[in-house]
């Protein structure tokens, strides 16, 4: 994972929940490094101690600005009520318990092979992802996942990961531009919910 570096030096890492960090500066990014089997699927926290007070830092922006507003989602099946536009905000008025939301979407009990996409007016070039799945604080049900962008035609892997989680956040080492993005799910235990799909600019585009 990559973030805006920081004004000061890293000194040393350390992750509080168990496993090793690699922590580093380089190009205007803070690069983060962790064994997927570390990462906690309720809080993965990571200690840095900084050659200057931390209190002394400005905040830094992380998070870009939303290309989902207004997006049109898609599945290859639906349960219930829960369809595949809940993970996606028609307008700006859409809010619900802070983020951009009205439901969820599961698939159907039935389905094999689910996919949940997410189609933009037009094409954009995408630095992160945010993906909200189920009740926060709770473990998660994805154990096996693609994240899969249209180009040139074809899909395309740009992400595999092993689980979400409430807030699952991806930061793109090279941003993919794209109208359409997708989530392929290739191993779960229990049922699939999915609360939004997120995709976001870089956090310097104003």
């Amino acid at each position: 994972m990559s973030l805006p570096a920081l004004p000061a030096k890293v000194v040393s890492s350390k992750l509080l929940t168990d496993g090793d960090v690699n922590v580093s500066q380089d190009n205007g990014k803070l690069n983060i490094a962790i064994d997927p089997e570390n990462i906690n699927s309720l809080d993965t926290i990571i200690a840095l101690t900084l050659d200057r007070l931390a209190k002394d830092i400005k905040p830094i922006v992380t998070v870009g600005q939303t290309l989902t507003i207004g997006a049109t989602a898609s599945a290859s099946s639906e349960y219930d009520k829960r369809p595949a536009n809940s993970v996606v905000a028609s307008d700006a008025k859409e809010f619900s318990e802070g983020i951009f939301v009205k439901s969820a979407w599961s698939p159907a009990r039935d389905d094999k092979s689910p996919w949940l996409q997410v189609t933009l007016k037009k094409s954009e070039t995408v630095e992160q992802i945010l993906i909200r799945e189920g009740t926060f604080g709770k473990a998660s049900a994805i154990q096996n996942f693609n994240i899969e962008a249209m180009i040139d035609g074809k899909w395309k892997i740009i992400y595999s990961g092993k689980q979400m989680g409430g807030g699952f956040g991806l930061v793109l080492g090279v941003p993919v531009t794209s109208n359409s993005f997708r989530i392929v799910f290739k191993k779960w235990k229990g049922g699939i919910n999915i609360n939004s799909f997120d995709l976001l600019t870089s956090v310097t585009k104003e």
